[in-house]
């Protein structure tokens, strides 16, 4: 896990964003199981890391997000990557507050800590509106 603390002064910082990418190795072995790949992204306390901004949809392989197109399935090998699967690029957004605002980033099996997710968060940025 990896967590930190962004402090924000300027008031026209609203928010910020991460565009991430969640890789699998078993992607169709462990997703009917306790030891499912899990991302988050934690935002002073709340998920934001979700499929369609849906909080029944975390970004986690299972059945469910595999069979509606969630991950793109690369068992048989085809896209030169030794991974059976990962998902699609998906911009995080959260806002955040003036002040502290606390970030926790963690990627997991299951309830195993042992044997971490294979993640990739390719960019992050604040955003906000211009006055």
């Amino acid at each position: 896990m990896i967590e930190f603390t962004v402090n924000v002064t300027d008031p026209s910082v609203t928010g910020i964003e991460f565009n991430v990418l969640c890789r699998s190795e078993e992607l169709l072995e462990f997703s009917n199981s306790a030891f499912i790949d899990i991302g988050t992204i934690y935002v002073n306390g709340v998920n934001y890391e979700l499929f369609g901004n849906d909080a029944s949809t975390a970004l986690s392989v299972t059945e469910a997000n595999i069979s509606v197109g969630n991950f793109i399935d690369n068992t048989d090998g085809s896209f030169g990557i030794e991974l059976d699967g990962f998902s699609a690029s998906l911009e995080v957004r959260a806002p955040v507050e003036q002040g502290l605002n606390t970030i926790k980033i963690d990627g997991t099996t299951g309830n195993n800590q042992l044997f971490p997710g294979r993640r990739q968060t390719r960019s992050c940025s604040v955003t906000g509106r211009t006055r």
